[in-house]
């Protein structure tokens, strides 16, 4: 038994421990009994060291099932922190992906629709340069809701495409009248809801064509126009502030932003105008939805207006924005209206296919009208009503 020492700095607890577990090598426990009292000097019986290290088995066995407890919990735990955090970055990735097909998507489709324009669009216009005057003043035109497409044959109104070429021709007269009272020298052209669309199920019993050849034959009335104020006026300068009636899916909340058939109208107006020197096409930089521009160094909004009313559009686009609009022009509500804002002026303009059957069946009745503003330096000189009938 003499092989078996104290190992240096070793407790009498560790030492009882080991010879223990060495048991089946050395013996009996009345052998490890002898060999523990010669080297520690006590005299204890076989059932004192069996007892010592039964109970330091179950100590440590208790100690190591507590630990590996907690330690599978914990790791439990950091597998499903690491488990949410693949999810998001699953996600993260899969929205940029979706994010950057969508700009490819938007972009080459922009590119190919920009590409048929100048290939297919009418040729040979060429630019006469304008009689124009040198006043104070510039004039902003709104062209919304003409809803080009639909066709109504009822007591309370009657209107067609036919209906809207002529609308456009009287419109024009009533813009130069009013341009020779003021001699203004540049129109600035807002042009919203260009197409019937199909946003309600009785627009497309109403309607005479399909979205596409509404936006062809509406978008070729505006160039006629546009063409035929760029002989009166110094610049032309047209903006889009894209309609509810536009967009290419019927319902709103399956419809991605910029989709919308009003978008493609700067880049067709440019394609076919590309000649007319005098006339601007004008991209929306804040917001595809928002045009900002200025007259006269007088700041100007123009939205739709089915996002805003007339009482909190000031509210929303300067907060929106940081910039104080001196002017906002809304469509939508199909009736001319003028009402002031904290010290800006809202002006809501008319509708120009007037009323169809969806509202003469909720009680509506509306002129089709536009308005025509007139502005300096100081701002809104006037309004003109234009009664389109």
């Amino acid at each position: 038994m003499s092989e078996y020492k104290r190992l240096a700095g070793e407790s009498d607890q560790a030492l009882i421990v080991r010879i223990c577990n060495q048991k089946d090598i050395i013996g009996s426990w009345d052998d490890v009994c002898r060999v523990l009292n010669e080297i520690t000097g006590y005299n204890y019986r076989p059932n004192t060291y069996r007892n010592m290290f039964q109970s330091y088995n179950k100590m440590f066995n208790g100690t190591l099932d507590r630990t590996n407890t907690s330690l599978l919990d914990e790791i439990k735990e950091q597998r499903r922190e690491l488990e949410k955090e693949k999810i998001k970055l699953r996600d993260e990735r899969n929205e940029y992906n979706r994010t950057i097909r969508q700009e490819a998507r938007k972009e080459s489709y922009v590119d190919l629709v920009k590409r048929i324009f100048s290939e297919y669009a009418p040729k040979g216009l060429e630019y006469v340069p304008a009689n124009t005057y040198e006043s104070d003043t510039d004039m902003v035109l709104l062209v919304s809701d003409l809803h080009c497409g639909t066709e109504v044959e009822h007591w309370l109104n009657f209107f067609n495409e036919d209906v809207l070429a002529e609308r456009f021709k009287r419109c024009l007269n009533k813009v130069i009248q009013i341009q020779d009272r003021h001699r203004s020298e540049n129109i600035n052209v807002i042009l919203s809801e260009v197409v019937s669309g199909l946003i309600h199920e009785n627009l497309r019993c109403e309607n005479n064509q399909n979205i596409i050849e509404q936006f062809l034959t509406v978008s070729k009335m505006i160039c006629d126009f546009i063409t035929e104020l760029s002989k009166h006026f110094n610049k032309v300068n047209v903006y889009v502030t894209p309609g509810n009636h536009s967009r290419i899916v019927a319902k709103k909340e399956a419809s991605l932003k910029g989709e919308n058939l009003d978008n493609l109208l700067i880049p067709y107006i440019g394609a076919v105008l590309q000649n007319v020197e005098n006339v601007y096409c004008c991209k929306n930089t804040i917001d595809e939805s928002v045009a900002m521009f200025t007259v006269k160094h007088n700041t100007v909004f123009a939205v739709h207006g089915d996002k805003h009313t007339p009482q909190n559009v000031v509210q929303k686009l300067t907060m929106q924005y940081g910039v104080c609009p001196k002017l906002v022009y809304l469509g939508h509500r199909h009736t001319n209206s003028m009402e002031t804002v904290y010290k800006t002026k809202v002006i809501s303009a008319g509708c120009w296919s007037g009323v169809d059957n969806y509202a003469i069946d909720k009680g509506f009745n509306t002129s089709p009208e536009t308005v025509l503003s007139v502005i300096d330096e100081n701002g809104l000189v006037c309004n003109y009503d234009i009664n389109l009938t």
